[in-house]
């Protein structure tokens, strides 16, 4: 199984997290965000670990493939 980590939960992730919904193959790992109400949000919403900088992930998390799309982190 593949592994994801959302690293930005602003307003265009619910598209991103849909696209991670539908493939069965892919499992969501952690989320992360600087803005704690944004990640608190994913977290509640996809019941996975979050983050507040992608710096603190751990090791197996970091193994990950990424999807990010926030400018702060691109």
């Amino acid at each position: 199984m593949t592994t994801a980590a959302v690293i930005g939960c602003g307003d265009v992730s619910i598209v991103h997290f849909g696209a991670l919904a539908a493939l069965p193959e892919v499992q969501l790992v952690a989320v992360c965000d600087t803005d704690t109400e944004r990640l608190m949000t994913a977290v509640e919403d996809y019941h996975v670990p979050g983050y507040g900088d992608h710096v603190t992930l751990p090791e197996k998390v970091r193994r990950s493939r990424w999807i990010a799309w926030s400018a702060a982190y691109a």
